[in-house]
């Protein structure tokens, strides 16, 4: 198989499903369906189950490219006033790191910030995700 058609698997995480889509395999367009695994609730993390069948799910498909699309249920969102202070990536993680704390407390210090890109004038979207999830993602 051409390198230009390596297999991807297509997976969403959330709380209570895996979804897992093979895209790109065979000649003949040959993209299978969507593959629901069963999640079981493990330990208090809510994405601890997800990212057990994730696991499981990738014994089988070794050698395949893999996307992985996170439910909200995992994701913070904020918007971030715009300023015209902040410079550089830096400023504005810090930025982030400072609201996202000031509404959630001290646990928003585990989480993994991703700031968009700001615009003048413009708020600037900020995402937080568990960093121990986006850890056992990567593990798995």
């Amino acid at each position: 198989m051409s390198p230009w058609r390596r297999e991807r698997l297509l997976v969403g995480l959330a709380p209570e499903r895996l979804r897992v889509q093979r895209v790109g395999r065979g000649r003949a367009g040959g993209d299978a369906g969507v593959l629901d695994w069963p999640v079981e609730p493990v330990g208090a993390e809510p994405w601890r189950g997800v990212v057990d069948a994730l696991a499981r799910a990738l014994t089988e498909a070794r050698g395949a490219g893999v996307c992985v699309r996170l439910s909200g249920h995992f994701v913070r969102w904020l918007l971030l006033a715009p300023s015209e202070d902040l410079v550089g990536d830096a400023q504005w993680q810090a930025y982030a790191r400072i609201e996202m704390q000031a509404i959630h407390g001290g646990r928003a210090g585990d989480w993994a910030l991703r700031v968009g890109e700001p615009r003048p004038g413009e708020p600037a979207p900020a995402c937080a995700i568990d960093q121990a999830l986006v850890d056992a993602v990567q593990a798995a």
